[in-house]
């Protein structure tokens, strides 16, 4: 496992930390710090390589492709310590950097632009209670035509007094 770059293509990864624990099952009791580098090595394939989305052959989205590399260095990262402007250091290599942040110096960053959004966004009907009918939010209006009209005015007011608040 040293021979690896300090972040090597997630298959490979995959493929090395996988013969790694056969050989750590097959070795029995390997002590506690041998032990202790087994699960690291598990823990990083399990975030670099990402768990595969059930039934598919795909992997699930890396967060450092989910934000701008201009905004990767921004904060403080709270895995290794980095400080902002810094690169992350490599967990298993001493004074190698990472080529991209850890996730958890990143997901913030997409929390953050999440909620924006969500603040941002308009009303739906269905968030709504219906006026006239009485229906809850998330529940359809009693009419076989859709929501009742008043339904969809209060929606378009709740936006325009939300807009205005911003």
């Amino acid at each position: 496992m040293t021979n690896l770059l300090p972040d090597p293509d997630p298959d490979v990864l995959r493929i090395k930390v996988r013969e790694l624990l056969r050989a750590a099952a097959e070795a029995g009791s390997i002590g506690p710090h041998r032990q202790a580098k087994v699960e690291a090595w598990r823990e990083r394939v399990h975030r670099t390589a990402g768990p595969l989305q059930p039934g598919q052959e795909k992997r699930l989205p890396q967060l450092h492709r989910q934000v701008t590399r201009k905004r990767w260095l921004e904060r403080r990262c709270p895995r290794c310590g980095a400080d902002s402007g810094q690169k992350c250091a490599v967990d298993t290599v001493p004074g190698e950097m990472r080529r991209v942040p850890h996730d958890e110096r990143l997901k913030p960053i997409i929390d953050e632009r999440k909620e924006q959004q969500r603040l941002r966004r308009p009303w739906r009907v269905y968030e709504v209670t219906c006026p006239d009918c009485g229906q809850e939010s998330e529940q359809r209006c009693t009419t076989l035509g859709g929501p009742h009209r008043s339904r969809v005015e209060l929606a378009k007011k709740y936006t325009r007094l939300k807009k205005a608040h911003s």
